[in-house]
């Protein structure tokens, strides 16, 4: 929601040919705020982002090494198949209220919903 209202805001401060003091200084305000809020999305969901692809590492990992165990006998298959349930079962993922996942993907979403939407205000 942020992108979208400091993205209109932008649309409202760019004149069509001479620019005043102020008007400069109110694009360079909502420009910065702009910044601030696609940094602030970035920081939250970029964490989220490693920590879901660490974990699918992981379980590749897990897997090859359940693999390269030969012996039923070997107390390393029962370590690793036990972790590896754990792993399966307990699935890391960070939802907001358990509507939305957060991922890389949602944040280029967001980002191109609110470059449409200020699309259609220029060509309006």
């Amino acid at each position: 929601m942020h992108f979208v209202t400091t993205l209109q805001t932008l649309y409202k401060y760019i004149p069509p040919s001479d620019l005043a003091m102020m008007t400069i200084i109110s694009l360079i305000v909502e420009i910065i705020r702009f910044v601030w809020h696609f940094m602030k999305t970035i920081l939250l969901i970029e964490p989220c982002q490693q920590t879901q692809n660490k974990v699918s590492d992981i379980k590749m990992l897990v897997g090859q090494i359940m693999c390269l165990v030969k012996f039923e006998s070997d107390p390393l298959l029962g370590a690793t198949e036990a972790f590896f349930q754990q792993i399966m079962l307990n699935e890391s993922s960070y939802t907001v209220m358990d509507i939305c996942s957060l991922k890389r993907y949602v944040m280029s979403t967001i980002v191109g919903g609110a470059t449409t939407i200020i699309l259609i205000f220029t060509e309006i």
